[in-house]
């Protein structure tokens, strides 16, 4: 008997009516080893037959028809849309994303949105008003170089208003468990905090990097939630690229509006 597919989920997002949407635990899978066992990730599984697997199992868990919509992620702020995806490639249930973005946004309806990480944030952002969504992929990079303002600004081109937009700010890695430099710290002055005892070095709060560039692009505080999980801590439920040394799998967030 397989393990049950499990998820974080957004208490804000759910109270909108945004059901369709998640944060993916490790157990439900088939991939083994360090990649063990709800692996999304297509570059880090030699055997693809069991990431199509476990995209399987879990549209099974999520009862959905919807397209599945991913990018190839690269650290970087483009956006790309549902419908440029589409006409790029094949359904993601089944295949590689073909296009390069960090953040995907769709309509009402129109596609499941995703992104994957093992350390990085993930963001789901939401519309209550026209239903549309966002998926973002957000590292130290990705944050720096403006990925989450440009997902905020799609929407906005769409119809939304910023501040009434909801956002879910997935696990990643905690402050606590993520030393950076001074070149990485310099980029976040709010959100890093030097090392006593160890010049140059810094522990970077990467959820509160996010949540701050997310009330720069217009959202209000009572509309943000952080999903309290850290990857590194919680290597049972979730990945984490550096603390097992680069060789894990992914997690998957998704949301539909």
């Amino acid at each position: 008997m397989p393990e049950a597919i499990d998820f974080f989920r957004s208490e804000l997002l759910e109270a909108a009516g945004f059901r369709l949407h998640g944060f993916t635990k490790r157990a439900g899978g088939v991939s083994e080893g360090p990649l063990a066992s709800l692996n999304f990730s297509w570059d880090r599984e030699p055997e693809r037959g069991r990431v199509v697997e476990n995209h399987s199992r879990l549209r099974a868990a999520l009862g959905t028809d919807l397209r599945l919509t991913r990018v190839r992620q690269v650290h970087g702020a483009d956006v790309r849309t549902a419908r440029e995806i589409r006409e790029a490639g094949p359904d993601c249930w089944g295949a590689l994303p073909e296009l390069e973005a960090d953040a995907v946004i769709a309509a009402s309806g129109e596609a499941l949105v995703a992104v994957i990480t093992a350390d990085c944030a993930p963001v789901l952002l939401a519309d209550p008003a026209n239903r549309a969504v966002a998926a973002v992929h957000a590292g130290w990079r990705g944050a720096a170089r403006g990925v989450i303002r440009g997902a905020v600004r799609a929407l906005a081109a769409r119809g939304a208003e910023p501040g009434r937009l909801l956002a879910a700010v997935g696990p990643c890695i905690c402050a606590a468990c993520y030393e950076v430099g001074d070149e990485v710290a310099g980029r976040f002055p709010e959100s890093a905090e030097p090392i006593p005892g160890r010049p140059g070095k810094h522990l970077l709060d990467l959820g509160n990097a996010v949540e701050v560039s997310l009330i720069g692009a217009g959202l209000t505080t009572r509309n943000i939630e952080r999903v309290a999980a850290c990857t590194a801590c919680d290597g049972e439920a979730l990945y984490s690229h550096r603390a097992s040394g680069g060789t894990c799998g992914a997690s998957l967030a998704f949301i539909a509006g």
